[in-house]
């Protein structure tokens, strides 16, 4: 490469009468410890000179052939597999493209290539036209439909907040959002000119819980039908159902999950404001946020980042307030909701904090609500007034609210009445299928033979007697076996998966620091984990808690220390700690192969602790366009829209 002497003419005839010292500046880019090239040009000429002056290493690469993208494409992948940091956004910047989530193993081998898929009416339908809401989707126009019935359809993607809302593990549609489709649903279609306000929701009832799936998005429909029976009160009915694969591999199905009606009614008069200081004052018993949270995460409701937007919290006799913010990130939606489902969501969550303690594995959820009103959109904050009432239902506890929703002033800007929560289990509430067996057969046990000591007592030696005849053995068969060696060996393991986990974290760009606190959920937001490989990170960070690097808290995690720069580092799949064991232990040093490991070990517990290493940078692989950043990690395949795949 050159400056601005190319502009001179002495540079040029320099270039035409001089020789060319290729051979010079290849041999000078080795010796600078370069072992990769690529050509960039219409043709892969130069390449062969490469190999002629070096025919024992470096890994040559062509850039491209005329007319052949896939050649771009298949240097893009062999440049990620010897280690270049690929920019993802540049190469898929022309389509879209989400990350799959591949084994973190090697041994199974099954196919990742994406086929072609063809696009349905529906999907092309869907391409051309517009969303008119979020959560809505897009109009269809279905034949034979009912006389002013009005459908819409929408893929819910697990990759939004939706997936931050999880019960009993499960990522499942809150509650709020159904009210939120309601009311879209009703302002978007009328058949006469409608009064003044919001519509109204009336005997909305919860059927089902809708659950996404793990590894695909969930379409749903949401249909309105005006009631004849009611026309003039222009009354219709809403339902919501969702479209899965049948339990047994049959036919898809759909499922009704809530139903409700829609009323427009003329604006009733608004409460009057609240003096929010006063009402505050009703209230002796502020309660700490994170514990709050930290007490639902334990009983089976996991509200994620998203979702934790309770700012202040209170309890009393039979009545709970609190105010929520929505973070940042879901500020700038909020314009396109009549209310933001999170926002809505944390009013029930106010709820929780004056509900009974339910037992073990059970949670109390809301099923239904007689009338909800929204006088306005309340924007990124709200005030909620819940008040309790017991009614008992037939063989169930029934809880019935009233919720005020208030904007920082103290203005009403919504009513939820008489909302019904009931208990919960994980088997009802998922789906479980039962289990047929169970009807007709049950376990039963019985204590029988040696398992009666009353019975045995005198066939069995004492346990003295055993320790005596097993000591005398014991020094023999540890020599013999070399099991003090095992100790060591499992002992040194220990600290080779540590710096595995640690050169992991430093590979993606996160540093511990010491006092920092987080939770699993906000580190995997950070770095982009997929939820499916959420586990395996919280099992790295526990195991960097038994070294002492991390302490468990209320909330999540907190470092205690962490190793100092330099301390661990990768290359050619080996992992060195040269300062000890995080601070403090002896220096580590593995073949990524097992052969360094003296003790004879099997290999597959070292490739054990490369796995930790690799799963971890494996699970980075999500659409990174919101986090700012992109990480590469070995065997994830970005699914674009054609059959074409860039291996990478």
């Amino acid at each position: 490469m050159t400056g601005g002497e190319i502009a001179q003419p002495a540079y040029w005839v320099k270039h035409i009468r001089q020789a060319v010292r290729f051979a010079d500046g290849i041999a000078s880019l080795r010796k600078q410890g370069c072992q990769v090239f690529v050509e960039i040009g219409p043709n892969p000429t130069l390449l062969g000179l490469v190999r002629h002056c070096c025919p024992n290493g470096g890994v040559l690469v062509p850039s491209s052939r005329r007319a052949d993208n896939e050649q771009f494409l298949r240097a893009v992948s062999d440049l990620y597999a010897h280690g270049v940091a690929i920019d993802w956004k540049a190469v898929h910047r022309e389509q879209p493209w989400r990350a799959l989530t591949l084994p973190t193993y090697p041994f199974q081998r099954r196919r990742y290539w994406v086929d072609g898929v063809k696009h349905t009416a529906r999907s092309r339908r869907a391409i051309r036209g517009a969303m008119e809401h979020p959560l809505l989707g897009w109009r269809l126009e279905m034949p034979g439909s009912a006389r002013g019935e009005v459908r819409y359809e929408q893929d819910l993607d697990k990759g939004s907040f939706i997936r931050h809302h999880r019960v009993f593990q499960r990522a499942i549609l809150p509650a709020a959002a159904y009210l939120e489709m309601g009311l879209a649903l009703a302002s978007r279609n009328t058949s006469r000119p409608a009064p003044p306000g919001l519509p109204v929701l009336k005997n909305v009832t919860i059927q089902r819980a809708l659950v996404l799936a793990e590894d695909h998005d969930r379409t749903i429909q949401m249909v309105m039908t005006p009631e004849a029976s009611e026309p003039a009160l222009s009354i219709a009915r809403f339902d919501i159902y969702s479209l899965s694969e049948d339990e047994l591999g049959q036919a898809p199905i759909w499922t009704l999950h809530v139903s409700g009606q829609i009323c427009h009614e003329a604006s009733s008069r608004v409460p009057p404001p609240r003096k929010l200081e006063t009402t505050q004052a009703e209230f002796g018993n502020e309660i700490a946020v994170a514990a709050f949270y930290q007490h639902c995460h334990e009983r089976g409701l996991i509200y994620g980042p998203d979702f934790q937007i309770l700012k202040r919290l209170w309890r009393g006799e039979g009545q709970a307030m609190g105010f929520a913010q929505l973070p940042e990130r879901l500020a700038g939606e909020a314009e396109q909701y009549h209310v933001h489902p999170v926002l809505l969501d944390a009013c029930l969550q106010v709820l929780l904090a004056i509900l009974p303690e339910s037992g073990q594995g059970e949670i109390w959820l809301p099923v239904g609500l007689k009338r909800f009103q929204l006088y306005r959109s309340p924007g990124t904050q709200l005030w909620c007034h819940a008040r309790l009432q017991v009614v008992e239902d037939v063989g169930h506890q029934t809880f019935l609210a009233d919720l005020s929703l208030l904007d920082p002033y103290g203005a009403t800007v919504g009513r939820v009445e008489q909302l019904r929560a009931r208990k919960a289990d994980p088997s009802i509430l998922l789906g479980a299928l039962p289990d047929l067996e169970s009807w007709l057969y049950g376990v039963d046990w019985r204590p029988q033979g040696l398992c009666d000591p009353r019975v045995n007592a005198t066939r069995l030696p004492a346990p003295s007697e055993l320790g005596e005849e097993l000591r005398g053995s014991m020094a023999e068969l540890i020599d013999q076996f070399r099991l003090e060696e095992y100790g060591k060996a499992l002992e040194e393991l220990d600290k080779l998966c540590v710096a595995y986990i640690l050169t992991a974290f430093n590979d993606m760009g996160h540093a511990f620091r010491c006092r920092d606190q987080f939770s699993t959920l906000e580190l995997a937001e950070t770095l982009g984990v997929v939820d499916t490989q959420q586990p395996l990170l919280d099992r790295m960070l526990a195991m960097l808690a038994e070294e002492g690097n991390l302490q468990v808290t209320r909330t999540g995690w907190q470092v205690i220390r962490f190793p100092p720069p330099g301390s661990v580092r990768s290359g050619d799949g080996a992992v060195v700690s040269r300062r000890g064991r995080i601070n403090a232990c002896s220096s580590v040093s593995a073949d990524p192969r097992g052969t360094s490991c003296e003790y004879g070990l099997a290999s597959r517990d070292l490739n054990r602790a490369q796995a930790s290493s690799s799963a971890v940078r494996g699970a980075t692989f999500r659409d990174r366009s919101r986090h700012g950043r992109g990480h590469r990690s070995p065997g994830a395949l970005p699914a674009r829209s054609s059959d074409r795949v860039c291996l990478h």
